[in-house]
């Protein structure tokens, strides 16, 4: 299994980035997801490692 970890900005940026989106009318994704930073974890993130120490 592959993982994705995906950051979501402050509002204040994540309105930035909805706005500059928005300069494409045929530009829908907003209406699919939240503005967002996806990661792949390259060493292929396991359970056992996505899991916090304790």
């Amino acid at each position: 299994m592959q993982y994705f970890i995906g950051i979501v900005p402050s509002e204040e940026y994540s309105m930035k980035i909805i706005a500059f989106r928005n300069k494409w009318t045929n530009n829908s994704i907003h209406d699919v997801v939240e503005p967002h930073i996806t990661l792949k974890a390259q060493g292929g993130l396991t359970f056992k490692r996505a899991k916090p120490s304790t």
